[in-house]
């Protein structure tokens, strides 16, 4: 009965996807969540290296941080195959990792396994999860996946505390946090010169200061390049060393063409990866090809469903695309995963405006400001106007805000870039000044230039001034 038990046929369906949950934190300690949630942020990242095993993003399944919903229903609505829930243990200088993957459809436990390792290990344990996993779900792995399992340098403890200190700021995506990831990643990277990770994001972080008009482009440029520069010879495999030469060639290069060589290669590597697809999706719009930037979004939204980013992104790339059916019904879907985000009711609003529905669009534009934080005055203004002078009276009442808070900043010694003043004088209608504050950004190497085929700048379109920048930075036509 046992041979026969033991060597039965068992009738499963292959696993094609699956979702690696937040680890919970059985430390004890509130204060080591951040190291739960990177770890769990790392062990994604090498999962997703099973390909062609999809592997949802880190963003979409910490919205389940916590949570006690059924692992079938999370797989649902995740739409994977299989989930990986587990624990995560840090006592001394040893880690303790512990996992179950559970398949969706019938509820059934397939796997469960318990690692402990020295801290400066970590990277090793990973891997040797992510290759357990593979021989469970009888994955078939290239010769190179099976070498990045079986190999890997161990790191110092305190390097990588602080690169995944770093992680939780660069995960934020703002000004203010792309400072202290950048200190993280750089205090990671003295301690360990040679931990590939800490130069891959402390390269993007630069890249994210640079779109956020953060830093002067000039003073980021040769930090940017060097860093990615670093992690590509520490680590050739890497889908993140790829992606930060990529934002590197994109953003302060302007070399769009080697840009996007660089993030499909990424994407060979990873194509779980979705902030390679989605930063593909950027480059495939500036170049003229709106409809494979919206298939390349499609993806990113694919392996990162759940995620407000992503999500408006998406969005944001159909508007962008003139794709306005499309952009109000991916705008509809976010108000059903985010019903407390305000601005999306703005987006949808452009939306409803460019297909005709203008009552539609006044809905939608009173909802945001009615939870916007802008204040009474544009509402009490807004019940006597139509929908499109509404819009023009706030754009001006928000621009003249933004006008005094840029002024404010200049003077007290903060970098301002150029183009916050362009997109500031466009809103104000003041073209001349626009066009010169755009010149001023093309001479400061400003990533604003490379969105001039935009729907945003259509105002200017027909300004031979205007015409001549475009030409001058070597754009395809306007996105039609």
């Amino acid at each position: 009965g046992w041979y026969l038990y033991t060597h039965r046929s068992v009738d499963r369906t292959p696993i094609s996807s699956i979702a690696v949950l937040p680890l919970e934190n059985l430390s004890g300690d509130p204060a080591q969540e951040y190291f739960a949630d990177g770890i769990t942020d790392e062990l994604i990242t090498e999962v997703a290296h099973l390909h062609p095993l999809r592997v949802i993003s880190r963003t979409s399944v910490m919205r389940y941080k916590g949570t006690r919903k059924p692992l079938k229903e999370i797989a649902g609505e995740l739409g994977v195959d299989a989930v990986l829930e587990g624990s995560v243990t840090r006592s001394n200088s040893q880690v303790r990792v512990t996992g179950q993957l559970i398949e969706a459809r019938t509820d059934t436990h397939l796997w469960s396994g318990e690692y402990t390792r020295e801290m400066r290990d970590i990277i090793s344990l990973q891997r040797e999860i992510a290759g357990d996993i593979a021989r469970e779900i009888q994955l078939h792995l290239l010769p190179e996946q099976q070498t990045r399992i079986t190999t890997a340098s161990p790191v110092d403890p305190e390097a990588h505390e602080l690169f995944l200190r770093g992680l939780h700021f660069w995960d934020q995506r703002t000004a203010e946090s792309m400072v202290q990831a950048t200190k993280y990643f750089n205090d990671s990277i003295n301690r360990e010169p040679g931990f590939a990770p800490a130069w891959a994001y402390l390269s993007t972080s630069y890249c994210i200061a640079n779109n956020l008009n953060a830093d002067e482009p000039k003073a980021g440029y040769p930090k940017a390049l060097e860093a990615a520069q670093r992690a590509l010879r520490l680590d050739p495999g890497s889908a993140e060393a790829h992606t930060a030469m990529a934002c590197t060639r994109n953003l302060f290069e302007w070399n769009l063409e080697q840009g996007e060589a660089e993030l499909r290669k990424a994407i060979d590597l990873n194509p779980s990866y979705a902030l390679a697809h989605q930063w593909y999706a950027w480059v495939l719009l500036r170049t003229g090809r709106p409809e494979e930037s919206n298939n390349e979004m499609g993806l990113a939204l694919r392996n990162d469903p759940l995620s407000l980013r992503t999500n408006l992104t998406y969005v944001n790339d159909l508007l962008q695309a003139r794709k306005y059916e499309g952009e109000i019904k991916q705008a509809l879907e976010v108000v059903q995963l985010y019903p407390e985000n305000v601005g999306i009711h703005r987006s949808l609003a452009e939306g409803y405006e460019h297909t005709g529905k203008l009552g539609k669009a006044k809905e939608e534009f009173d909802k945001f400001l009615a939870g916007g934080g802008t204040g009474n005055s544009p509402r009490v203004t807004c019940q006597r106007l139509s929908f499109l002078q509404c819009q023009q009276k706030f754009y001006k009442l928000d621009s003249e805000k933004w006008l005094l808070d840029v002024e404010q900043r200049r003077k007290n010694g903060y970098y301002v870039s150029p183009a916050d003043y362009a997109r500031i004088y466009l809103r104000l209608g003041d073209k001349r000044q626009a066009i010169r504050w755009l010149e001023s950004a093309y001479e400061h190497r400003c990533t604003i230039v490379l969105d001039l085929t935009l729907p945003e700048f259509d105002e200017l379109r027909s300004e031979p001034a205007f015409q001549a920048l475009v030409t001058k930075v070597g754009l395809p036509r306007a996105v039609q």
